[in-house]
């Protein structure tokens, strides 16, 4: 099982396995996704679906058990993968957000030794992670970050949970062998839907009506990241979830949410502010939606769209679903 994050550009080593197939899987709080590519030729979708299932069957959680009933999944990954004809006995498998723990870590350097970076990165993240870390698979990537310290990245997750989503395909026959969180996942489409992008300063957003994660790539290196759940947070202190009832169904006021984002950048690096700011929203945003943002931010503001990047794909619900299959399709693309 390899749990890294996202390495952008020819500067940063992909940690995507080759000898994986073309077949990315996602397992959300009420759906699962499933792609599945043309093996010779990967810019061709074959077949994709997204299946829901009753609320509270994915319990998120960092620390705690996130399937509530494993049979009950498994039937609806078994007819997920027989809808999309998925064959295999590996797949790359999307987990959510809200269950990995993703930190961003400035180093003047890492020890040399294997043992000692993962000693002194658990340490680290020890009073932020509310589990044990030594009960947790950790990956990481370092990478050249600003003011010549290294930005070193770091995933975790509760070994337990982990556990759970490889064994759910462990029973199907089937190894997961690649598992991510969804909005790194995601984030794959980008150097391939918007090359230019990574060259420059950009944050992507992946929003639903609750949940938000925001990703600041600055040329090439990870230098941001931060996940909201809405629903998490209502449950602790028993307030509303901040969503709307208008178009898009997106939070109230996205500004608010990225403003933040936008700041610590700034302030941490100096800048002027971002390039540019891509959107992936459960439904696109309208042209004055995108304008009033790009006013509020000073950058250009434009909706992601995952399927850029592929010359064909099935027709029917595709287009509809890309958001909520861009996940999926991130992984299956980025086996290649």
């Amino acid at each position: 099982m390899t749990m890294t994050p996202l390495q952008l550009g020819d500067k940063i080593r992909r940690f995507f396995q080759p000898s994986l197939p073309p077949v990315g899987v996602e397992i959300a709080r009420d759906f699962v996704a499933a792609v599945r590519l043309n093996p010779k030729d990967p810019a061709r979708v074959e077949r994709s679906a997204v299946t829901p299932f009753p609320s509270g069957l994915v319990n998120l959680s960092l620390s705690q058990p996130n399937i509530s009933s494993p049979e009950d999944l498994t039937t609806v990954v078994k007819s997920i993968l027989a809808k999309t004809e998925i064959k295999t006995g590996r797949i790359s498998l999307a987990v959510p957000d809200s269950s990995v723990k993703v930190a961003i870590h400035q180093l003047d350097k890492l020890p040399g030794n294997e043992n000692e970076k993962q000693q002194l990165l658990r340490w680290r993240l020890k009073k932020t992670t509310p589990f044990n870390v030594e009960d947790a698979h950790l990956s990481y990537v370092s990478q050249s970050g600003p003011n010549g310290k290294l930005n070193v990245v770091t995933v975790i997750i509760f070994r337990e949970v982990l556990e759970q989503y490889e064994r759910l395909f462990q029973g199907l026959g089937i190894q997961a062998g690649f598992i991510t969180s969804a909005s790194v996942a995601a984030l794959e489409l980008l150097p391939r839907t918007e090359a230019g992008s990574i060259s420059k300063s950009t944050l992507i957003v992946r929003s639903s009506p609750f949940t938000l994660t925001a990703m600041i790539i600055h040329l090439g290196t990870i230098v941001f990241f931060r996940h909201l759940d809405y629903i998490e947070e209502a449950q602790v202190d028993g307030a509303v979830p901040n969503v709307v009832e208008s178009s898009g169904g997106e939070i109230r006021n996205l500004y608010e949410e990225i403003h933040p984002c936008l700041m610590y950048y700034q302030d941490k690096l100096g800048t002027a502010g971002v390039d540019r700011i891509w959107i992936l929203a459960s439904q696109d945003l309208q042209p004055e939606e995108l304008e009033l943002l790009s006013r509020q931010s000073g950058s250009v503001v434009s909706n992601l769209n995952p399927l850029q990047s592929f010359r064909s794909y099935p027709p029917g619900s595709l287009p509809v679903l890309k958001s909520l299959l861009a996940p999926s399709l991130g992984l299956a693309m980025g086996s290649f």
